[in-house]
């Protein structure tokens, strides 16, 4: 090849793994990723790939075995494809929203290999679909295709994950749309998805996107999406799948699910590649790297060269390329007599006898199915299982019985004593790390550490879904009720604990035990504990992914409880759970025949909780004075449950807020000063019964306290009640989302102070928690605080675009007095912006046209605002829009903005749009003359 016109290199000696992988890992980055010639990038590759010392997988002979042929080897340079011309800035945070990449990733050559020429740019294929068994490394395959095309090939990087099984995947989709713009900037779609012909007559612009951009998608998990057939549960995922798959342009797709979806669109533009075993070729390397099964070939052990050989070929063949079969075969492989005894007993559970298992190394790859597989493995399990001694089966039934999240060392630790006495075993419970190593040694279980700010916490014990799906099988019930016993009884003392030690930060604790109770108080119908529990864990946490967890399991003990006392109150732990995922139209409708209910039964203190409900409803849904009618009612219902000072306190508190609303602010300022000096007479701890927490009606009350400094410009009072919030909600251990929302409301006084750099630094960590947890209300707002910033550092048009998202978002949300205030500020921008001046009127009219239909206090400040910016037409007259549904064509113009909708749904103090929108003209017009 020397004569050639062509390059070569080529090895002149046999090399091992370890060095040919690492040189050509080294040199297609200097070739590809640092546009280096041939010669120069192996000149550099080869001393990394050499390391200081020879290795046995880098012999010394390996620096003379690569050499390069052929007449353009010295002077070669490759060049990655162009990508399409484009104005797309790709974000510079690359794949930051992805887990990190696998530590070891073994085989799969032949799926990942043609997943990569899927990715190529002129495949012809759009989409990768990898698919199989829980447990198989789906995510793994995707996550190492990711990481391989990190640099140059893609503009952008999405990440999702779908909810885990068994979750409420109403909110999936949004989540979806929160995660795509928070990683593709400038993309706009949350607003569409609770819209079936909205979002589907915007999805051909998102294939549009990926035709003209270079954009890698992975979605993640989607098995919770299907059902067992296949079918998206929401049919919007299947339009949307459709959509990232129909371009014929440089984006990918590859999504990952235990379920193969039934309908991926036209036939060719997916890659589906089942994930289940390695191929033979593959199974046989790895067998060679492990350990045990490497001293079998090498003949390093005690039954010798050949019949070691024998027993690894007879394992590669029962094991069929299973990574976990593998796995456990090593484990018996130090006692090869052990070994040989356990294949013989599997090999007689496969389907179809030796026949299919020699197919594997005619065919390469095993000729089985995921469910064959799930089944050898179950039989696999249960024969290691009885072999291990009695101590060692129990504990390894005790870790499957138990919940994934709750398989860590100190909660294992804390209960394996408790466990071993409940089930009568006799004596005290042996030692639980020297108890734990056989199944460490049978690859049953893996040890793998918990680390927190770089130290070691503690293990995870972590065990294949269908190991541990096998032990709870062969468990029994007996076994698994003593474990739901005693984790139930763990986790309800934690919670007990966090409740009592919640000012010293244990709120936390009071969230995770509710959260991780409920599965084993389920499974013995231990209903009202389980709705209690889950109850206070949503009040401290109110995230969404929280709320897709908990809503299936409040649903579950509201349908089991319907028709008795507690399915009252459990109904309402529901309803409120459906109202902090902001679902209230169905919270409304629940918390009415609630209290119609409960008042019927005498059972007055869940009337008086669940009108407190409907009061917030009202209160958010622009509905103020009648929500204030109703204050007195359930002062009545509270009197008459007999509940303590702090519930009537918090009655107080529901008004004030409402005043607020309404505009009464110097009297509200004044009532928070009385109720603030109530409260600190009143004990921690009250002597009657009450139905809020001490903590929750201090922190409403200082809220409230801010909320009318804010209007009355007092801005160091604001900091003060706001520090005085945040202590609380600190000392008492809230999460992250909870801390960002109460510390948010610092940025309007530091604003008004002039104190920039502190308020930017606050609301970029405040966003950042808010797009993590999809808050959507609260992205509303710092959106629209963002912008209020950048007009104050004179950035007009960064001040616009942010409004113009924080408009979309707080309609997405759906609060009109925060769509009011959105538009209101909005019109102060474009008026500021020195643009064409009927936006700007326009904007400001339909903010008050919400705060007058809504009788809303805000229209106290936007009348003399809109008086001034309609006199300023004069002596011309103001460009006023001819209608109300021109003043909606006009306002709808920004994405996402739905105000003819949203007037609908206020109360009617103005008959039609039109009486409303000349009555706030009239209004305005009445202080300029």
């Amino acid at each position: 090849v020397r004569d050639l016109d062509c390059a070569v290199l080529a090895m002149r000696y046999p090399v091992g793994d370890d060095f040919a992988i690492t040189l050509a890992a080294e040199l297609y980055e200097r070739l590809l990723g640092k546009r280096q010639r041939l010669a120069r990038a192996l000149q550099l590759a080869l001393p990394e790939a050499l390391g200081e010392r020879p290795q046995p997988g880098t012999p010394s002979l390996s620096v003379a075995t690569p050499a390069l042929f052929g007449r353009r080897a010295v002077g070669l340079a490759l060049k990655p494809p162009p990508s399409a011309a484009t104005d797309f800035a790709p974000p510079p945070t690359g794949l930051a929203y992805f887990p990190p990449e696998p530590e070891r990733f073994v085989g799969r050559v032949g799926p990942m290999s043609r997943a990569s020429a899927a990715l190529a740019p002129h495949s012809g294929q759009t989409g990768i679909l990898f698919h199989g068994m829980a447990g198989a490394g789906k995510t793994a395959c995707a996550l190492e295709l990711a990481y391989r095309y990190e640099s140059g090939r893609f503009q952008g990087f999405v990440w999702h994950k779908a909810p885990d099984e068994g979750s409420d995947i109403e909110g999936a989709l949004l989540n979806l749309a929160l995660d795509m713009e928070r990683q593709l900037p400038g993309l706009q779609m949350a607003h569409l998805v609770d819209r079936a012909e909205e979002f589907a007559a915007w999805l051909p612009r998102l294939t549009e996107l990926l035709e003209r951009h270079s954009i890698l998608f992975v979605l993640d998990n989607l098995e919770s999406l299907l059902t067992p057939t296949g079918r998206w549960r929401d049919e919007r995922w299947g339009h949307l799948v459709k959509a990232l798959l129909a371009h014929h342009g440089l984006s990918r797709t590859v999504l990952t699910s235990c379920r193969r979806p039934a309908d991926l669109g036209e036939e060719g533009r997916m890659l589906v590649e089942p994930i289940h075993a390695l191929s033979l070729s593959e199974a046989a390397l790895l067998a060679r790297e492990l350990p045990n099964l490497g001293r079998l070939l090498r003949g390093e052990s005690e039954v010798g060269l050949t019949e070691g050989r024998k027993l690894v070929v007879r394992t590669l063949a029962v094991v069929q390329g299973h990574p976990k079969l593998i796995e456990l075969a090593e484990g018996q492989a130090g006692d090869p007599e052990a070994l040989a005894a356990h294949l013989e007993r599997a090999a007689a559970a496969w389907a179809g006898g030796e026949g299919r298992l020699r197919a594997f190394f005619q065919q390469g790859e095993s000729p089985f199915e995921a469910e064959e597989f799930l089944a050898a493995l179950a039989n696999w399990t249960q024969g290691l299982a009885v072999a291990l001694p009695p101590a060692s089966r129990t504990l390894f039934h005790f870790l499957c019985c138990l919940e994934e999240a709750d398989r860590q060392s100190w909660i294992v630790e804390t209960n394996w004593g408790d466990l071993w006495q409940r089930l009568e075993r006799p004596g005290e419970a042996p030692d639980l790390a020297a108890t734990l190593k056989p199944l460490a040694t049978a690859g049953l279980v893996e040890a793998r550490s918990l680390e927190e700010e770089g130290k070691e916490i503690g293990f995870l014990y972590n065990l294949h879904p269908g190991v541990a799906e096998a032990g709870r099988t062969e468990a029994g019930d007996d076994f698994q009720a003593a474990v739901d016993t005693e984790l139930a009884a763990f986790w309800m003392s934690g919670w007990q604990h966090g409740l009592k030690a919640e000012m010293h930060g244990g709120g936390w604790l009071v969230v995770q035990a509710g959260r991780s109770v409920a599965p084993y108080l389920l499974r013995q119908k231990r209903w009202d504990e389980a709705y209690i529990l889950l109850e206070e864990a949503i009040h401290r946490d109110s995230s969404p992914a929280t709320m897709a967890t908990v809503l299936p399991l409040l649903r579950r003990i509201a349908a089991e409880t319907k028709g008795t006392k507690e399915g009252l109150r459990s109904a309402g732990v529901l309803a409120n759970a459906l109202l902090m995922a902001s679902r209230w139209p169905e919270a409304e409708a629940m918390m009415r025949d609630i209290v119609r209910r409960a008042a019927g039964w005498g059972d007055f203190r869940t009337a008086s909780v669940a009108m407190g409900y409907v009061i917030n409803i009202l209160r958010d849904t622009g509905q103020a004075k009648e929500a204030l009618a109703l204050v007195g009612e359930k002062k009545g219902y509270t009197r008459r449950a007999g509940l303590g000072p702090w519930s009537q306190l918090s009655d107080e508190v529901q008004r004030l807020q409402l005043l607020t609303v309404l505009g009464r602010y110097e009297e509200v300022l004044s009532e928070v000063e009385t109720l603030r000096e109530q409260m600190r007479a009143l004990p921690e701890e009250s002597e009657q019964e009450e139905a809020y927490i001490p903590w929750n009606v201090r922190e409403a009350i200082l809220n409230a306290g801010h909320m009318v400094a804010t209007r009355l410009g007092q801005w160091e009072t604001m900091l003060a009640l706001n520090a005085e919030a945040a202590a609380s909600v600190e000392a008492r251990g809230a999460l992250a989302l909870e801390v960002a929302q109460t510390r948010f409301n610092d940025y309007g006084p530091l604003l008004r102070l002039g104190r920039y750099k502190e308020a930017r630094a606050l609301l970029h960590a405040c966003r950042a928690v808010f797009e993590q947890e999809g808050d959507v209300a609260y992205l509303g707002k710092v959106f629209g605080a963002l912008a209020d910033l950048e007009n104050r550092l004179g950035h007009g048009g960064q001040a616009i675009a942010f409004s113009d998202t924080a408009l979309r978002y707080s309609y997405l949300a759906g609060a009109p007095e925060d769509c009011a205030i959105g538009h209101f500020n909005l019109g102060e921008l474009l008026m500021r912006g020195g643009g064409s001046p009927e936006p700007a009127l326009a904007h400001r009219l339909a903010a008050g046209v919400i705060d007058f239909q809504s009788g809303s206090g805000h229209l106290l400040s936007t009348r003399p605002t809109l008086a001034q910016h309609l006199a300023s037409f004069a002596p011309d007259p103001p460009p006023l829009p001819a209608s109300f549904d021109e003043l909606c064509r006009m306002v709808e113009a920004v994405e996402g903005v739905r105000f003819r909708e949203l007037f609908e749904r206020l109360p009617r103090r103005a008959a039609s749009g039109d009486e409303a929108l000349w009555e706030v003209v009239r209004l305005a017009q009445e202080i300029d003359s």
